[in-house]
């Protein structure tokens, strides 16, 4: 399956990151609309493009060995529909070519979209969940 083909695919992955991430006691993004958080959601964790995490949004140090890069943040789009799951969806596409520095997205990785509390994180990181150190940026 190739998620980032499949932004209805992606708002599944969203949510069991959002179920997993809550049973392993780290804080979640927020499965909301993308330009106005869910009433009792949690608010924005504040993480933003240049961070890494590993895992289910276990953030660390970009030195440190991680599997996703955040690359860019937006708001705008309303994740519970698929026009903007697919709208949230090209724009992160655009955004990761852009940082990095390709014309389409090299076979080897893959982006996604989670909604952190009203702000859409767009993240870049290896298809096989490799892990990297450092940024993947190219441009």
């Amino acid at each position: 399956m190739s998620l980032n083909s499949s932004p209805v695919a992606w708002l599944g992955v969203a949510i069991g990151a959002l179920i997993l991430a809550g049973c392993a006691g780290s804080p979640p993004p927020a499965a909301g609309p993308g330009d106005s958080p869910v009433e009792g959601a949690p608010a924005s964790s504040g993480h933003g493009a240049g961070e890494c995490f590993q895992g289910q949004f276990e953030y660390v140090d970009c030195a440190d060995p991680h599997d996703s890069e955040i690359i860019s943040t937006f708001t705008g789009f309303d994740l519970n529909t698929t026009e903007g799951l697919n709208d949230a969806d090209e724009q992160c596409g655009e955004d990761t070519n852009a940082f990095l520095g390709v014309d389409s997205l090299p076979s080897d990785l893959r982006y996604g979209i989670t909604d952190d509390g009203g702000t859409i994180l767009c993240y870049v990181g290896f298809k096989d969940g490799s892990l990297t150190t450092g940024s993947l940026a190219g441009g």
